[in-house]
């Protein structure tokens, strides 16, 4: 666990009078402090810490034997960061300074190592940040130095550089939303309403048409958006597609986050993998099986629920959400935690924040990963916009479709003379000729075109333009065109193209073309007499 992590567990527990592993020493004490979030209990504590070295005076080597008091302590030192954090306005972010030196055998080292195991660096207060150690000065007023060290003043000494007025009695206000090192901040800056409009998802088919209880999520992404609260959020899972180069326009997968706001990236990524953990597993807990039983399904949805204490001991929230591909910068899960906004009007519903909001540095990031990933970045706005042309392309064919074989029909109707339209063949003729101009050609209106001109009905014969219809339906493998082409070529005494013609009409349940292909084997196999173009003629025109 992250030490920030472990500091928001410290203090949530000893706000709610949670259980600490391995307990707290000198609890009932603790709780006489009247830790109350103000300069002053840093006073408070720095004279319990001298009464506690004269009443009970502890070895380090106690120390190092006592969990309890260890808890005690660095309790003690997460309080007093964050208080500093409140008079800062910023954040604090601890660091571990001496991991290394604490697996030291030397006694002296060790001492120095605990002193160094906590120490705070506020970004963003001052010009490089502050730097806050309050386990030095906790260690040395109870060990080493009682007449020296003091929390209070090494906190004043901090609160000073940045703050000149901060009451000393008065709790301080809890800390404003993060602002991430990405440049994210809680809140997102203001959108218009056509900004609002543009940016609210469209909830995929699927979630109507199986009433997906996902539905709720689709239902206050306005609220969501018009709120603006931002936070970080980690993928514990989701749907396969979603880590593929692939246009599917959205899927779900759950993600952990802080209501609060305060765990960042690396420690809720570090829940999320217990959590995912859990989907293979049979955990004794209640909660965390209930949980992998969601996982197991796939199927299922949860908004807000609790992660269990058996993972964390923090408040934590587990969300199923919908990945919008069109929000992500590469249509891709290609990090591990994003930013995702939250409202407290709709507990537990939380949406993505739309990749257009995101910072530069972040965006490029992500796709970065996805490229590293795939070996190229994945565009899931083109992905859309050829899906977009396909399907307008095909909805047109359609309606084209409906046009051309309206005007065939027309064209029947007039070529005929029927239903009281008098005949007219160069009516039909343009008909035809107009219903072979939309999209690919009505093939039956082309092979009319063709018997028109072949026949000369209406217009001079023109055998050339007949061949060319009837080539241009053929090729398409349109079976009436390619009987129609091989007739031609026998007509035209070209026995090889016509047999290829007619073998592929033939194929496609042509029985005329099948008649002529076995009257033309039988008339080849016979003595020569009459020619062969004389002996099929009353089949070609039959």
């Amino acid at each position: 666990m992250t030490l920030n992590l472990t500091a928001l567990c410290y203090l949530h527990a000893w706000q709610h009078d949670l259980a600490i592993t391995d307990g707290l020493a000198c609890r009932d004490q603790l709780q006489a402090l009247q830790l109350d979030n103000s300069l002053a209990s840093l006073a408070r504590i720095d004279a319990w810490l001298s009464d506690l070295r004269a009443s009970q005076p502890f070895s380090f080597d106690q120390l190092l034997g006592d969990r309890g008091l260890q808890n005690t302590l660095h309790l003690l030192a997460f309080y007093a960061g964050e208080v500093v954090a409140r008079a800062l306005g910023h954040h604090p972010e601890w660091h571990d300074a001496a991991a290394e030196v604490m697996r030291d055998d030397d006694r002296l080292r060790l001492l120095r190592g605990f002193r160094a195991s906590a120490v705070c660096h506020y970004a963003g207060a001052g010009t490089d940040g502050e730097w806050f150690a309050p386990l030095e000065s906790i260690i040395d007023r109870l060990f080493a130095n009682p007449g020296d060290a003091s929390l209070a003043v090494a906190a004043g000494g901090v609160i000073a550089k940045v703050q000149s007025r901060v009451s000393a009695t008065e709790p301080l206000p809890a800390l404003p939303d993060p602002r991430w090192p990405i440049g994210l901040s809680g809140q997102m800056p203001a959108l218009n309403e056509q900004q609002i409009r543009e940016l609210v998802p469209l909830a995929p088919v699927w979630v109507s048409f199986h009433d997906d209880p996902l539905a709720y999520l689709y239902d206050n992404a306005e609220t969501l958006l018009r709120g603006r609260r931002v936070v970080w959020a980690a993928l514990v899972q989701a749907n396969d597609d979603l880590f593929q180069p692939k246009f599917i326009f959205a899927a779900p997968g759950d993600v952990v986050y802080d209501p609060a706001g305060r765990a960042d990236c690396r420690q809720l990524h570090e829940v999320a993998r217990l959590l995912a953990q859990q989907k293979s597993g049979e955990p004794s807990d209640p909660d965390l099986r209930r949980y992998a039983t969601h996982l197991r399904a796939e199927t299922t949805r949860l908004f807000g629920e609790d992660v269990s204490a058996a993972v964390l001991p923090y408040p934590l929230k587990v969300s199923t959400t919908c990945f919008d591909q069109l929000h992500l910068p590469d249509g891709m899960l290609s990090m591990a935690t994003i930013p995702v906004l939250i409202d407290d009007s709709c507990p537990g519903a939380v949406l993505p924040l739309p990749q257009s909001l995101w910072p530069e540095d972040l965006r490029e990031e992500w796709l970065a990963a996805g490229e590293r990933r795939h070996g190229f970045r994945f565009d899931p706005r083109a992905a859309h916009r050829e899906l977009v042309t396909e399907a307008e392309r095909k909805r047109q064919s359609v309606v084209s479709e409906d046009e051309a074989t309206g005007l065939y029909e027309e064209g029947l109707l007039y070529f005929h003379g029927r239903l009281g339209v008098t005949r007219d063949l160069v009516k039909a003729r343009e008909l035809w000729e107009a219903a072979a101009r939309i999209g690919d050609g009505h093939p039956l209106a082309i092979n009319n075109l063709a018997l028109i001109y072949g026949e000369g009905l209406g217009v001079p014969v023109d055998t050339a333009r007949e061949l060319q219809l009837l080539t241009r339906i053929a090729q398409r493998g349109v079976a009436i065109g390619q009987l129609n082409l091989g007739k031609f070529h026998l007509r035209a005494q070209a026995y090889a193209q016509a047999r290829i013609w007619l073998r592929r009409a033939a194929d496609q349940g042509e029985v005329e073309a099948l008649d002529l292909l076995n009257a033309y084997s039988r008339t080849m196999s016979k003595p020569a007499g009459g020619g062969v173009l004389s002996r099929l003629f009353s089949l070609i025109r039959r």
